[in-house]
């Protein structure tokens, strides 16, 4: 398992309100900026209960107004604390992020890993990405190592039936990559999976029967 400093798979969750400008933004009162910060919240809710719930996302940290705040709490999804927060600081900026802790498969065993995701949240745009910078999605590590399958199932199944919660109980007009949608950027991803080629696998684990690993080959994966 890596802890990358460039995300190695997002999605971005796109609501229904209308995208305003930077400049309209700032020139609101403080009291109107938490209003409407507030008024396009309810998908951030809905994306922290999903991960609180299948613990892929445990929230410790919020970042905002480039203030780093230290959440305690570890025993809820830490909703309120950061609607609180809305409440009490005087909001500069029309986005912030979330950090925390994520509970994870590894060689059978879960265990607790920091810088696993970011949540980003950008009120002017009703838009929240989420990132991961870690490729333990995957049966081997970026660098051909540590060939798990049973870990990268169980971790890659949370995460995909978290993503599917949240697009069932979310609010949205897009999502990127969505079910039966493709993005290729640093991992392959179909939906809320990500995949190797078969060209790279081949390239790089010669020894390797595809049949190992069917479920995390590209070719192979189910297009319903």
């Amino acid at each position: 398992m890596n802890i990358f400093k460039n995300p190695y798979a997002e999605w971005k969750f796109q609501g229904y309100h209308k995208a305003i400008e930077h400049k309209t933004f700032m020139e609101l009162s403080l009291i109107e900026k938490r209003k409407f910060t507030i008024s396009r919240i309810y998908n951030l809710r809905e994306i922290l209960k999903s991960f609180y719930k299948f613990d892929l996302l445990k929230v410790d940290s919020f970042y905002i107004n480039d203030l780093a705040i230290k959440l305690e709490d570890n025993r809820t999804d830490n909703f309120e604390t950061i609607l609180n927060i809305i409440n009490e600081e005087e909001i500069k900026s029309w986005s912030f992020s979330l950090r925390g802790k994520t509970s994870l498969s590894q060689m059978g065993k879960m265990s607790n890993k920091e810088g696993v995701f970011e949540i980003f949240y950008e009120s002017v745009f009703d838009l929240i990405t989420i990132e991961t910078y870690s490729d333990v999605w995957q049966p081997f590590n970026t660098f051909g190592e540590n060939l798990n399958i049973a870990d990268a199932l169980k971790n890659s199944n949370r995460l995909e039936c978290c993503l599917k919660e949240i697009k069932n109980n979310g609010l949205f007009e897009t999502i990127e990559p969505d079910e039966r949608e493709e993005l290729n950027e640093i991992a392959l991803q179909y939906g809320f999976r990500m995949y190797y080629s078969e060209a790279t696998l081949k390239k790089f684990y010669p020894n390797l029967h595809l049949e190992q690993v069917t479920p995390f080959v590209w070719e192979k994966r189910k297009r319903k």
